[in-house]
């Protein structure tokens, strides 16, 4: 029996490493991404590097004005 309070499937999968960053960019308005930082990003993926620090040091909010 299913209960009622299953949360949806696409809830409860894992989100992809590179989605995680494009959610951060997006939330900071990041501009488009060079192959530059494209290849950092997968070199830091492959080494373990949590999204959220990746971005950080990859891709950074020195661009974000309030």
């Amino acid at each position: 029996m299913i209960s009622d309070a299953a949360e949806p499937a696409h809830l409860t999968e894992p989100m992809p490493w590179m989605k995680q960053v494009e959610i951060h960019m997006g939330v900071h308005q990041s501009p488009p991404l060079t192959t530059r930082q494209k290849l950092r990003l997968r070199i830091a993926r492959d080494n373990g590097v949590e999204p959220w620090d990746a971005f950080m040091q990859i891709v950074g909010t020195n661009h974000v004005q309030f």
